[in-house]
């Protein structure tokens, strides 16, 4: 008879053991290996899926832009024509039927916003639609105007405007405005723009290069030419595209492979996703119809955008990806070994452990002899501890009061350390801030008048060259542009010798409410222009006082302008005075952006300023702040981060207190 075969616990062990890196550790790499696989997979396409779609959501965007775009540029060409309208000169030419005077009174406004604004067309049209005058093409005149826009504009009896193919080949937005005078229709105002140079704001909003192309069934081959020679474009190419004609890009030259996708029917294009390459760039890029206002479908709007980076990425993304598996693939291998000699060194360590419990199984047995003798030693000793215990008890409560009573006197001591510390930090601030003032004065005043020489001499032979007849116009524009320069450098170095040196005057008295109003009338037409209203809430019979004009008067105008700079898109300035117990106090409060909190401690700080470095030099606050110093006074401010900033003047009302202004 066969009896059973009982292990011993080191061999239970070993066998447990032995199999754990098969059951266990091969099953979860294969596992951790499919997760990864799957998670990288899955990341892949869904970065994809998410290029396609927001390439898709940016083209279908594109018509929408292109027509937001369009209304925009005729809002802004409107107001180009509100202003002709309302020129008495030039409705009583047109009226009178005088075409070289309206010629003469029109063109110099063409010139200037073709110069600015790329407007290329510009006409008026009798009631019976025909020209009356071209002012960009003068000779041409009394043909019939059969244009969408004005037929529309004389059925409508309002403005009219769209994109219009003209027979030059030109796509041009056309704003067309009824000329009413006195409220009766006298004819019809038409400006135009042609599209080449509004699709760079497209590429401005949305980031991507756009090619115009008008299907050649449009065109006429030599008119179009003819029309590129007129209007001086480069030269463009009739079989550039097949059966389309370039006419607007953002690009140099249109990628080859696009020709492949044009041959694609129409309808098919709209959704349309294609992937070029030209040379080592990558692009994606769609389809949109191009039509006129008339609705008529004219050919196409090609987008494009360059992915070359986003496809690096995605391939470095892939490097990293092999090198990170490559990397696992060896940390499992060495992973797997060192679990090997683990496993042997757990058999080693459960007979090690083994011996050590009979061991501790013999100390306890000692311990147990020990304990009731320990027992009668632990008694003893707990009636000595006892004792001592109370006599502690004693001497921690005479510790804890002797604690208090030192504790009061430093916290008294501290208490005057922090208010004789405070006085000296707020005297050597003053001491240092006037210290900065007085050398950035001396400095300010060096660089003025080292400055002023040099630019009035530049300034003088910048307008003799202005005077000469042989100037082209981009030349001109270059010494205009350097001519305003020349002035907003000595506009700054005036401030800075204000800064240093103010304007003398003598102290008189003086009326704080028309010191107010003088300067309202100068920032009145700024102010209405950026839709500011001002609320005044003046005291009564508010006194005099003592001080010097001009000076008073430029940090009105300063706290005026600071106040319209933190208003771009309009809001309301209040202006209050109230007489106090010892002088007077004028509050110019804002509804701005208000003053960021760290920037609080710096604002009177000469050359700081919270505005751009072309619309601020920092000197306007510091050159207030040393006015109101020398007249006895004082500034403060308030402010809240998106409320507001309210400034609040105090003007001593006698001599008292008031420093003599320095002379000239």
């Amino acid at each position: 008879m066969q009896t059973d075969r009982h292990d011993t616990p080191q061999e239970v062990m070993k066998n447990s053991t032995i199999h754990i890196r098969k059951a266990i550790l091969l099953p979860l790499a294969f596992a951790l290996l499919f997760l990864l696989a799957f998670s990288i997979s899955g990341a892949f396409w869904l970065q994809r899926h998410q290029f396609d779609e927001n390439l898709q959501q940016q083209l279908n965007s594109v018509q929408q832009l292109f027509n937001t775009t369009l209304r925009n540029e005729a809002e802004h060409l409107n107001t180009f024509i509100d202003f002709v309208m309302d020129d008495p000169k030039i409705y009583q030419a047109f009226i009178a039927g005088d075409r070289q005077l309206l010629y003469e009174n029109t063109s110099s406004i063409f010139r200037n916003i073709e110069n600015r604004h790329h407007i290329t067309h510009f006409y008026f049209h009798n009631l019976d639609m025909t020209c009356f005058l071209r002012v960009h093409k003068p000779t041409s005149h009394g043909d019939l105007i059969d244009r969408f826009t004005l037929k529309k504009a004389k059925e409508g009896g309002d403005v009219s405007y769209g994109i219009e193919l003209g027979p030059f080949g030109t796509l041009t937005l056309r704003v067309v405005h009824p000329w009413k005078v006195n409220n009766r229709l006298i004819g019809y105002i038409e400006l135009g723009r042609e599209v080449e140079y509004i699709i760079p704001t497209m590429k401005e909003i949305l980031g991507y290069d756009f090619f115009f192309l008008v299907n050649i069934r449009h065109l006429n081959r030599q008119m179009w030419l003819e029309g590129l020679k007129i209007s001086g474009r480069q030269e463009g190419s009739w079989e550039e595209v097949p059966r389309h004609v370039i006419i607007g890009r953002t690009m140099e030259a249109i990628p080859r492979e696009i020709n492949n996708y044009m041959n694609v029917p129409h309808l098919e294009k709209e959704n349309l996703i294609f992937k070029i390459t030209e040379g080592d760039k990558k692009y994606r890029g769609g389809f949109s119809p191009l039509r006129v206002m008339s609705g008529e479908d004219i050919g196409e709007i090609i987008a494009l955008r360059d992915f070359t980076a986003d496809v690096d990425k995605q391939r470095v993304s892939t490097i990293l990806v092999m090198v990170c598996l490559a990397v696992l693939g060896i940390l499992f291998l060495l992973f797997y070994f060192h679990i090997s000699r683990m496993e042997k060194r757990l058999i080693k360590t459960h007979d090690f452990l083994t011996e050590e419990i009979e061991n501790r199984k013999n100390a306890e047995k000692e311990l147990q002899q020990h304990k009731a003798s320990l027992e009668a030693t632990v008694s003893q000793r707990t009636v000595e501890l006892t004792d001592m215990n109370r006599l502690l008890q004693i001497e921690i409560s005479e510790r804890k009061y002797a604690e208090e009573n030192l504790q009061e006197a430093h916290d008294k001591l501290e208490e005057r350390v922090a208010e004789r510390s405070e006085a000296l930090e707020k005297t050597y601030n003053q001491l240092l801030h006037a210290e900065k003032l007085s050398a950035i004065g001396k400095l300010a005043a060096s660089i003025a008048h080292e400055f002023n020489n040099p630019i009035y001499g530049i300034r003088n032979v910048l307008d003799g060259l202005r005077k000469r007849q042989n100037l082209d116009e981009r030349t001109m524009d270059m010494v205009n542009l350097a001519v305003k320069e020349c002035d907003r450098i000595a506009k700054l170095t005036q401030d800075l010798q204000s800064f240093n040196r103010p304007t003398s005057g003598l102290m008189i008295l003086l009326d704080v409410h028309e010191a107010i109003e003088d300067m309202l009338l100068l920032v009145k037409k700024d102010f209405s222009q950026k839709k500011i209203k001002v609320k005044k809430h003046f005291a009564d019979a508010l006194p005099a006082i003592q001080g010097i004009p001009d000076q008073i008067k430029q940090v009105m105008l300063n706290m005026l302008n600071n106040a319209g700079a933190a208003m771009p898109e309009g809001g309301v300035i209040t202006i209050s005075t109230e007489k106090q117990q010892e002088g007077v106090a004028i509050r110019i409060a804002d509804t701005g952006i208000g003053i960021k909190p760290e920037d609080m401690d710096r604002i009177f700080e000469p050359f700081f300023s919270t505005k751009p470095a072309v619309k601020g030099t920092g000197l306007g606050l510091s050159v207030s702040y040393g006015i109101i110093k020398r007249h006895g006074g004082s500034i403060e401010v308030e402010s809240s981060r998106g409320k507001g900033t309210t400034f609040t003047i105090l003007l001593p009302l006698s001599q008292q207190g008031i420093k003599e202004s320095p002379a000239g």
